[in-house]
């Protein structure tokens, strides 16, 4: 077996120009909100109206920097994502994301949301096909519908079945039975949604995570939400970096025949450290009022892909070759 980490050779610097837009974009989106919050009685209908009108406008064009905003975000986290001494290589172009994201966006006003799914398919879509490693492309295989049926039936409808039930109770009595029931329900719904995003073909090897794991998955999400809670937030970066593990070790790598790959994917925790790190990069972030946030961010990224790993068999034909090289698209 052979097993290689990977790096990320991403800097903070690279980052900084987008996150200070983004910085800017949310204080400025944060304000205008808070500055329609203030309904006065005296306020005709009209003006109620304007004030409206011009909230779901700041909503609409805070929307539309995000989605510019992710372009750049996601091409820099992919192509400084390196492998065995070569990095991974994205041909995503701008012009062709706002081809996606533009008539998606109108899409998706137009249907009240619905549309949503199938445009978070098509931009997934768009990023992974275009990426390639040594010549090799990758494939996401999610399907807007799919998105749509996850939300829908594990999510939404269970988040409305319990707010009827809390409705008949009491206030206080209904508020409690409505929290204790939304963190399961998050929790089961944020296992199925990465095991949407992570079913993805390279080389003739899907990697997706095992459909008998996602009780289990589930309720090991529910566990670090709760101590996260209890602990008011200090425990949320170790919940991170174990549901970020588990989502590893519930990896499986399929072949085009349906066997097991001769390729693992692994990750060499060390939570108390990586805790203390992470720490201190939010520590800066807020002492800085969130400058230092692009370094933080280039940090943490690089020190989760330094301890991940894979790890792969030799081909018995030429041992230098990584099984994975050898095996047909």
């Amino acid at each position: 077996m052979m097993k290689n980490y990977l790096n990320s050779t991403l800097t903070g610097l690279r980052l900084f120009p987008f996150f200070l837009i983004y910085l800017i974009a949310t204080w400025l989106y944060v304000v205008a909100l808070s500055s329609f919050a203030t309904v006065s009685s005296e306020l005709t209908q009209q003006e109620v109206l304007a004030r409206t009108t011009n909230m779901l406008l700041y909503i609409f064009i805070y929307l539309v920097v995000m989605l510019f905003i992710q372009y750049f975000f996601t091409k820099l986290y992919i192509e400084n994502i390196e492998y065995s001494g070569e990095r991974l290589v994205c041909r995503c172009t701008f012009g062709g994301y706002l081809r996606i994201v533009l008539p998606g966006l109108l899409l998706s006003i137009l249907t009240i949301g619905i549309y949503a799914f199938w445009l978070e398919a098509r931009i997934l879509r768009f990023f992974v096909n275009n990426t390639n490693y040594r010549g090799k492309s990758f494939q996401f295989n999610g399907l807007g519908s799919t998105l749509f049926g996850i939300t829908i039936v594990a999510y939404l409808l269970p988040l409305i079945l319990v707010a009827i039930i809390a409705s008949f109770l009491p206030p206080q009595t209904g508020g409690l039975f409505y929290f204790l029931l939304l963190l399961p329900i998050a929790s089961f719904y944020v296992y199925l949604l990465y095991r949407w995003i992570i079913d993805i073909t390279i080389n003739g090897i899907t990697v997706r995570l095992k459909a008998n794991h996602i009780i289990n998955g589930a309720g090991y999400i529910l566990g670090q939400l709760l101590l996260s809670i209890i602990t008011l937030g200090f425990y949320f970066p170790a919940a991170s970096i174990r549901i970020y593990h588990l989502f590893i070790r519930h990896s499986e790598l399929i072949q085009a025949d349906g066997t097991p790959a001769p390729v693992r994917i692994g990750y060499t925790p060390c939570i108390s450290k990586d805790y203390l790190y992470f720490l201190i990069q939010g520590i800066l972030t807020i002492l800085t009022l969130g400058i230092y946030g692009s370094w933080a961010v280039a940090n943490i990224y690089r020190r989760i892909l330094t301890r991940t790993y894979i790890e792969e068999e030799l081909n018995s034909t030429n041992p230098e070759t990584p099984a994975i090289e050898g095996i047909q698209a």
